[in-house]
């Protein structure tokens, strides 16, 4: 689609240079896993840690900031749900589903943090308790909804970084974030309206 509007008038040639392939060693396949099982706890102990303790600050806190017991009458809970009619056609009108997105931007993985965090429920509650604390806002069909979101919006900032590099241009950046936006939004909206139609 974009080659054909975009970039009609750009050619560029695709070159890409291969490896020869080898069996790889079992030095070479641990010494990878542990870089990759590395980068995840350096992750998951600084940024997941930090906008854990930031979420928790703003969920407990009013903009007058004293401590509320109500969290839709805290500092996330209001500015959620001034966004959250937005999302009223893709079936997750929640401030807390709201907010998650939001946070998922930091890093995908604090999406389901975030939800834990704002329906009280810990990941070793098990699958029927976590079930039935989201089936009080979410439907099957929002539910599904919500994961295509997930699954199509943008990845994270730390991606949004890299591809301001690769495409060396903020419009191109901006536009491609733009993008993702609107075809995770329409996809989930399609997917709410046919998982309902089918239901």
């Amino acid at each position: 689609m974009f080659k054909q509007t975009l970039f009609k008038a750009k050619e560029s040639q695709f070159l890409i240079e291969l490896p020869p392939y080898r069996v790889p060693t079992t030095k070479a396949t641990l010494l990878h896993v542990w870089e990759r099982v590395e980068h995840f706890l350096v992750k998951a102990g600084t940024i997941l840690l930090i906008m854990s303790v930031v979420l928790w600050f703003f969920l407990n806190f009013n903009f007058s900031l004293q401590m509320t017991a109500d969290q839709s009458e805290s500092i996330i809970g209001v500015l959620g749900s001034l966004i959250a009619p937005i999302f009223t056609l893709t079936g997750f009108p929640y401030w807390q589903a709201v907010v998650a997105l939001i946070v998922g931007l930091v890093a995908k993985e604090a999406v389901v943090s975030s939800l834990a965090l704002f329906y009280g429920f810990a990941a070793e509650s098990g699958g029927g308790a976590v079930l039935d604390v989201l089936s009080k806002d979410f439907t099957p069909a929002s539910a599904f909804s919500f994961l295509v979101f997930v699954l199509l919006y943008v990845p994270c900032l730390a991606a949004v970084a890299n591809m301001k590099a690769e495409l060396n241009s903020t419009k191109y950046t901006v536009f491609s974030v733009a993008f993702q936006f609107v075809y995770a939004y329409v996809a989930a909206t399609i997917a709410f309206a046919v998982f309902n139609l089918f239901a």
